[in-house]
């Protein structure tokens, strides 16, 4: 049944209920706070292998509204992601081997008011 959502929380969790079978459960609400930093990033959603975000995930009701462009958005807090491994690298090997080799990274990108499960 299709649903149309005002808020991205809402949207979120309608989208959550579609994908879960495909790619699992997400980790909600996640804070990319690279250290020293006064800027940080929060993306909807990510998914961890072996402690490190391998897919983000910001979800958008309407483009442009409330902070912008999701595809601006995204790629500020893969920024933010590496900056936080960045900083992890020198104590943890994942986090280096990551980085190593080009920090790859899914974004998956939910826009739009509706979902059609």
């Amino acid at each position: 049944m299709a649903g149309e959502f005002q808020k991205e929380d809402e949207r979120g969790e309608a989208f959550d209920s579609c994908v879960t079978d495909l790619l699992g459960e997400m980790e909600k609400q996640r804070i990319l706070r690279p250290k020293p930093a006064t800027h940080y990033g929060r993306v909807d959603r990510c998914i961890k292998e072996r402690g490190i975000v391998i897919a983000i995930r910001e979800d958008k009701a309407e483009t442009g509204c409330g902070g912008g462009d999701v595809y601006m958005q995204i790629a500020a807090d893969y920024h933010f992601l590496v900056r936080v491994l960045a900083g992890l690298a020198e104590t943890d090997t994942e986090a280096d081997n990551f980085l190593s080799n080009g920090a790859p990274c899914f974004f998956i990108c939910v826009m739009g008011m509706y979902t059609v499960p």
